[in-house]
């Protein structure tokens, strides 16, 4: 059995793709709460297409940008893959990074926030990362399953 009691999940690509639910989302979410494991869901907003997304990070940049020049002071990040997402999130459930883990699909933001933030790591394959990304990425979480259906295989391993 995966030995986490709090477990922080993305959702687009790891619990649902669009208006699909993804294999095993139903089961895994179903074995959190049957065995009394903390949980919350960190995700982005899974409703933008990928040119809003770049659209918007532009400007924000952009705007963080011209606030520090001006104010002299230096924004702190707060999103995925920054640590203090994750921090918070264990705070609030009362968990340490060592009894925790962070499942998500993007070795460069959810794989990283979870190694930034101390926890261990679970990639699905299940969207934004393919074997090839894992392999050629000096990214390397903890676990890795093909979804949540294939994790749910081995969790009592």
């Amino acid at each position: 059995m995966l030995p986490y009691t709090t477990y922080l999940i993305d959702l687009d690509g790891v619990v649902y793709r669009g208006n699909e639910l993804l294999p095993g989302a139903k089961e895994f979410i179903s074995w959190l709460e049957t065995n009394k494991k903390k949980y919350l869901f960190l995700t982005n907003n899974s409703f933008a297409t990928g040119a809003q997304v770049l659209a918007i990070i532009p400007g924000c940049g952009a705007l963080a940008a011209a606030i520090e020049v001006s104010s002299g002071v230096t924004p702190e990040v707060v999103g995925k893959p920054e640590p203090m997402l994750l921090q918070e999130a264990m705070h609030k459930l009362g968990s340490q990074p060592g009894e925790t883990a962070m499942i998500g699909d993007g070795l460069q933001v959810d794989i990283l926030a979870g190694k930034n933030a101390g926890t261990h790591t679970i990639l699905l394959l299940s969207g934004s990362t393919s074997r090839e990304d894992l392999e050629k990425s000096s990214i390397k979480p903890d676990h890795v399953y093909e979804n949540l259906e294939d994790l749910m295989k081995h969790i009592d391993e």
